[in-house]
């Protein structure tokens, strides 16, 4: 089963996505900043970090080292992926710390969220182990 972690400050975004992905079989975690999912990533080893930027300050300083810390000690090897605000046509790399393997924009369908999922999934195990 892969699995997600998932940073949003939003909980009713946290509810939907979870239960989507969830019917996908996707085991999903969430957090509501940077800092709590470091946390909550040290009990196990996600597949795919979804992060969420609708309402997160990614110009705050804290929340952007959280974000690095979260990738390079705990998340290694996640995909990420970022939901960008509706009207956003483009991710500050600079501001959050790193490029994404996918942005996704707003409005989006669920249906969209599980393809990318899924298709990066198979690119995955299409990866020959190094």
């Amino acid at each position: 089963m892969p699995y997600v972690l998932m940073i949003t400050p939003d909980p009713e975004t946290a509810r939907l996505i979870s239960l989507r992905l969830e019917l996908d079989g996707y085991a999903v975690n969430s957090a509501i900043d940077a800092d709590e999912a470091v946390s909550i990533a040290r009990n196990r080893e996600y597949d795919f970090l979804l992060l969420d930027l609708v309402g997160a300050d990614t110009n705050r300083k804290s929340e952007a080292d959280g974000i690095k810390k979260l990738l390079r000690s705990v998340c290694r090897s996640a995909t990420s992926i970022v939901l960008l605000p509706r009207g956003q046509m483009d991710l500050d790399r600079k501001a959050i710390g790193f490029a994404p393997n996918a942005t996704i924009r707003r409005p989006f369908e669920l249906n969209a969220l599980t393809e990318i999922l899924n298709e990066m999934r198979k690119a995955k195990r299409k990866k020959p182990v190094s």
